[in-house]
């Protein structure tokens, strides 16, 4: 009963998607602004094709029919079908502005949906949400000498961590989080027998 009722569910939205002109990436981008979560285009095309589990498809619900109900109160406010996209924006909502199609823009009255002018996620209880930071990619040097003291030292202390943070030109959590994923990797090459 419930996966039927997700699945209907699922159908609705992408026919509502389609019918708003949006795609999966501007969805995606218009969720993990408005919650402040990192979302991605591949979860919107796997929901709408029911490509996940049960308990996925039951976290991911509430999000999709928030934004649906979004995206609905837009058009209600005058926006036609055509300016949704635009409206619906990275840019649009980072700013914390629903564009209200041509005439002058209105603050978001919703407190979990706005974003403050420092570009800081902004949750219901007006705490500030942390902007998930981006991938690092390591220059060749970079890894050499991370590979290289990781030989002599697997479990850097903090001093140490500084001071290799300091010859690779990276920050030490940066270089705190090499390590780890560094450890993690080589015990699976152990673990596996390979």
């Amino acid at each position: 009963m419930e996966l039927e009722d997700l699945a209907d569910f699922a159908e609705a939205f992408v026919r509502q998607r389609t019918k708003f002109g949006v795609t999966q990436a501007s969805v995606a981008d218009a969720v993990g602004l408005l919650k402040g979560i990192n979302f991605c285009q591949t979860t919107v095309s796997r929901f709408e094709t029911m490509n996940l589990s049960l308990n996925n498809m039951r976290k991911l619900r509430p999000l999709l029919e928030e934004w649906l109900i979004y995206a609905e109160t837009v058009t209600a406010n005058g926006c036609s079908t055509r300016d949704l996209p635009r409206v619906l924006s990275r840019s649009a909502l980072k700013q914390g502005v629903e564009m209200n199609c041509g005439s002058k823009p209105h603050e978001i009255t919703q407190a979990d949906r706005t974003v403050s002018a420092a570009g800081h996620f902004v949750s219901v209880s007006g705490q500030s949400l942390r902007k998930r930071r981006s991938r690092t990619n390591y220059d060749v040097l970079q890894r050499e000498t991370l590979e290289s003291f990781f030989k002599q030292t697997p479990y850097p202390d903090k001093e140490t961590l500084t001071h290799i943070a300091a010859a690779v030109n990276l920050h030490p959590y940066i270089v705190k989080t090499w390590f780890c994923n560094r450890r993690q990797k080589a015990h699976k090459e152990e673990g596996c027998g390979c």
